[in-house]
């Protein structure tokens, strides 16, 4: 009984993590919009490994802008916005600015094998979250979740399902947060 309360429990997770959050991913398509968080509270820190096994803290990048992403190897909008994501890190890699890319619930062989696809190499930050830790404090609906942090460390937009990172708006949303200082 203890067996499935635990693994039932996780099952249902998964269930809620691989369902579609929205009409455009459901198409595998790029159209979630970003939207303001609702009285911008703090984004909650967390420590978690890179693919690298280095270890990062949310907290550290306090100044800068940071996009947090969650996603899955098997979720298809998520592997359609990897590479706008990558654009996106390449176009503002000189600002104050910074890209993590949250993988939830795979093992870092599986991340790894996923990863060799990408010609050339994706720059910005790939951490694992195996056991879904943050995903749970995060409140993680459904991925592909996107949270803008602010350069105070507070939540400031987000989105869910796949968005196009490289769309003018989502540039400009990112910029205005660069340009509020910090």
């Amino acid at each position: 009984m203890l067996w499935l309360r635990h693994n039932g429990a996780r099952c249902l997770l998964w269930l809620m993590l691989a369902l579609p959050v929205g009409g455009e991913a459901s198409e595998g398509q790029l159209g979630a919009r970003l939207r303001p968080v609702a009285g911008n509270p703090d984004a909650l820190d967390f420590a978690l490994e890179d693919r690298f096994g280095e270890v990062r803290r949310l907290s550290q990048l306090r100044g800068q802008v940071v996009v947090v992403n969650f996603w899955a190897t098997w979720c298809g909008p998520c592997l359609l916005e990897l590479p706008t994501m990558q654009a996106l890190w390449e176009r503002l890699s000189d600002d104050p600015f910074e890209l993590l890319a949250i993988n939830v619930g795979e093992e870092r062989s599986t991340i790894d094998r996923f990863l060799t696809g990408f010609d050339p190499p994706l720059g910005f930050r790939i951490l694992i979250d195996p056991k879904m830790r943050v995903v749970h404090e995060w409140q993680i609906r459904g991925v592909p979740t996107t949270y803008v942090v602010d350069r105070q460390g507070r939540l400031a937009e987000f989105a869910e399902g796949g968005m196009d990172f490289t769309n003018d708006f989502v540039v400009g949303r990112i910029r205005r947060l660069m340009d509020e200082g910090g």
